[in-house]
């Protein structure tokens, strides 16, 4: 099913599609631990480093043509798919777990760039991007001092985004709604709002719902107003045994939960695209894909593009 997906050719930024740029989770090639794991000789590691192709994942990103990015994370995801950073004029950001958000690259980007740059986040990323505007690690003195470089504002101002929010992105409406992610379910605390998001455009509806576990029942009720061409689910943990409770993310079997619960309240228009992605590195592209496939869900790969 996959496969019967994937585009070709290069694509024009005016073409109406969305393109994954990493579908790994904390563990995938872009890890700064990933090397250490395959000088130690981990078989998991050694496994996917063999395989290559659609096995190599950098951190979980989607880019929606034309100009929107969710959790840029690096410079190269852009490069690797050719997408030229001057078309980039969005970038959303789910949660700031640095698999999804890299402030010092997005420093980078809105130091250069040569077009305005619109920023959506939460008000605890905003703040990881305030802070790391303004300090930076110094290792001799085990402590941070101020960048003299940076300007303490940022212009356009970033946009905060709470749960609930409905706002316009681009050509495309966006609804912010909290992820299962983040949260001490025994004591009830919410230690940070991660965001997943309802892309509308043009009669279409994308969720994109990484880092999440089972949906909060509040979550449900305003995903259950839309219909969706396209859902990205978080598969992290694949055929993996895993607490639900404790995860923040879901295995297979969780996953085919969740996509059970969307079929039954009838959110998936005919021939939806159902996906899923931010994937443990230490499984087989192949194996995961035919036993998704077998389910009726596509497992997204680096660079795999969908019209939208």
């Amino acid at each position: 099913m996959a496969d019967q997906q994937e585009q070709h050719g290069a694509a024009s930024r005016y073409d109406s599609y969305i393109q994954f740029l990493g579908t790994g989770a904390a563990d995938c090639h872009d890890s700064p631990e990933f090397p250490h794991r395959l000088q130690r000789g981990e078989s998991a590691a050694l496994r996917i480093e063999e395989l290559g192709g659609k096995n190599v994942r950098r951190y979980s990103s989607l880019y929606i043509a034309p100009d929107i990015v969710v959790d840029f994370t690096s410079h190269d995801q852009l490069r690797a798919h050719d997408v030229p950073e001057e078309w980039i004029r969005h970038i959303l950001y789910t949660h700031a777990h640095p698999d999804h958000f890299q402030p010092r690259a997005l420093l980078r980007l809105l130091h250069w760039a040569s077009q305005p740059i619109n920023v959506y986040a939460s008000p605890t990323v905003l703040a990881a991007l305030q802070f790391a505007a303004q300090y930076e690690w110094d290792p001799p003195v085990a402590n941070f001092r101020v960048r003299p470089d940076w300007p303490r504002q940022f212009d356009p101002p970033p946009f905060p985004v709470n749960p609930g929010d409905a706002f316009a992105v681009g050509s495309a409406r966006v609804s912010a709604v909290l992820a299962n992610h983040q949260i001490d379910a025994a004591n009830a605390i919410l230690a940070e709002p991660a965001l997943n998001f309802v892309f509308q455009r043009n009669g279409k509806a994308l969720l994109y719902a990484l880092d999440s576990a089972y949906f909060l029942p509040g979550s449900f009720e305003i995903l259950s107003r839309f219909q969706f061409d396209i859902a990205v689910f978080d598969g992290t943990f694949g055929t993996r045994d895993i607490d639900p409770a404790a995860s923040g993310h879901q295995n297979v079997a969780m996953l085919e939960d969740t996509v059970q619960q969307f079929r039954d309240a009838g959110l998936f228009r005919h021939n939806a695209k159902i996906v899923a992605s931010h994937i443990y590195s230490e499984e087989s592209h192949a194996d995961l894909a035919n036993l998704l496939a077998a389910k009726g869900i596509m497992l997204a790969y680096d660079g795999m593009r969908i019209d939208f």
